[in-house]
């Protein structure tokens, strides 16, 4: 059984062609591959011996012996993918968030691209006049 504060603290999500893993105590987002999104919320609570045991069947040895290195790199280089939750009173409250955008909004909606051109009017990017989005570093696949 996992527990809480071992369980890496992301959200996955995949379009029809990749697979992405939303760091929420980054707020970054990193694009994956299969075997490393198939393993992902077992790092921590599982040490290598036990993601293998769990995941070599299906994906091979090899590959989830390296999805599972990358992601420890991830952990350790970039502080991806770690376990530890946000302190509390770091994000805005309700009322903020009420006071800021007065309407009653019920729904966000998050589009992934990597072809931003920093046009859409609540941008505050200050490098609006790019015209794509620079690759992170720390994508791996």
């Amino acid at each position: 059984m996992h527990t809480s504060e071992k369980i890496p603290y992301v959200h996955k999500f995949e379009t029809a062609a990749f697979k992405y893993v939303y760091d929420v105590r980054t707020m970054s987002i990193t694009r994956v591959d299969p075997v490393i999104w198939a393993i992902i919320d077992d790092v921590g609570p599982l040490e290598l011996d036990g993601i293998l045991a769990t995941y070599g069947d299906r994906w091979g040895t090899d590959a989830v012996r390296k999805a599972y290195t990358e992601v420890v790199d991830a952990q350790r280089q970039h502080g991806l993918f770690l376990a530890t939750r946000p302190e509390p009173g770091l994000y805005w409250s309700e009322e903020d968030i009420k006071a800021q955008y007065p309407r009653n909004r019920m729904i966000l909606i998050l589009n992934v691209t990597a072809r931003c051109n920093y046009a859409c009017a609540y941008c505050t990017n200050e490098l609006r006049s790019r015209t794509m989005m620079a690759k992170r570093s720390y994508v791996i696949s």
